[in-house]
């Protein structure tokens, strides 16, 4: 029987209301240790004072607006030995961290105590979950590969018949980058269709500390074997929301860097260029922040409650374990 996404949701916004502390309190705080360390981390990789005294420097020895944007365009960081391994932390903690909100997630979802605390609930399972994020990543490289390769191919025998059936014609142009555009986009949701199957894994390893990762992976693809297109429908509904977000992180900071310009050919300080560089990435992200804080707990919390409808918490699966043979 397929499941009721309206129902989904609207499970997941009551416990969205019902959850204390505040989902958007613990959410926001889980983006700022998330998105705030690593925007501080790279704000240090880049040395952003050395940019803007670079910058401040050349306008007060009579630099030009296309020189300012070539050292802004040239200043970063010098990719270093203490670099790398700053940024493998951060993938590490990105991770325990984002196992940590799955935990509290699916805690909320089943009525459990669940708060800020719960947030670093992954750090103490950091290899489980490592291993669960490497097998999702090679399975859908794997899958990428298989989806995308073919629709290279046909993309690339296109444009040549094309070109020479119509030399030098703009229709052939246009026709093959609409092909293009068509075939990657299919290829596209085809994948998304394909490694939908581990879309659960997190979910059952927060639900089981006593498996491995790879487990949880295989019975994730179990669970979910004859219900892909009832997880491509349920990803495909949150796509809106997703571009939504995109478009509000580009409409903020292209309003900040316009008016910095705008405000620098009028005749302000030149300093203004490199300020204002580093003031729209804040502000696009804290509008992305904010936009995340109502939209990642609804999206988790609905996945959750997904998870929760395949499995309830009280029946034991063991025909879980007798999983097909599969690729992937």
């Amino acid at each position: 029987m397929e499941i009721d996404r309206k129902e989904l949701k609207r499970a997941a916004r009551d416990n969205m209301r019902a959850a204390r502390p505040g989902v958007m309190k613990v959410s926001f705080l889980y983006l700022l240790l998330a998105s705030g360390v690593s925007l501080l981390i790279s704000f240090v990789a880049a040395n952003p004072a050395e940019s803007i005294y670079r910058v401040a420097y050349a306008a007060l020895n009579g630099a030009d607006y296309e020189q300012i944007i070539a050292i802004l365009g040239n200043t970063g960081g010098t990719w270093t030995l203490g670099v790398t391994l700053l940024n493998a932390l951060l993938f590490f903690y990105s991770i325990a961290l984002s196992f940590g909100y799955t935990i509290y997630t699916l805690r909320r979802t089943d009525g459990e105590t669940a708060g800020y605390g719960t947030l670093l609930s992954g750090f103490g399972q950091l290899v489980r979950v490592v291993v669960l994020e490497f097998v999702v990543m090679v399975f859908t490289l794997a899958w990428t590969c298989l989806t995308m390769t073919p629709a290279v191919i046909a993309g690339v025998a296109v444009t040549m018949v094309l070109t020479i059936a119509l030399p030098g014609s703009t229709a052939a142009m246009v026709l093959s980058l609409l092909f293009i555009y068509a075939v990657v986009i299919a290829a596209a949701l085809v994948m998304l269709y394909l490694t939908g199957r581990y879309s659960l894994a997190p979910y059952i390893l927060a639900d089981h500390p006593e498996i491995s990762g790879l487990e949880a992976v295989r019975r994730s693809r179990a669970l979910l074997r004859s219900r892909l297109g009832e997880v491509f429908k349920l990803r495909l509904s949150f796509l809106g929301w997703g571009a939504l977000g995109i478009l509000l992180t580009l409409v903020v900071g292209g309003a900040v860097m316009v008016g910095v310009v705008a405000m620098y050919l009028s005749g302000q300080d030149p300093l203004l260029l490199g300020v204002g560089a580093y003031a729209m990435v804040i502000l696009a992200t804290l509008a992305e922040v904010l936009f995340q804080m109502w939209l990642l707990p609804y999206m988790e919390g609905t996945y959750a409650q997904y998870y929760r409808a395949l499995l309830p918490r009280t029946v034991l699966r063991s025909d879980l374990d007798a999983d097909r043979p599969e690729p992937f």
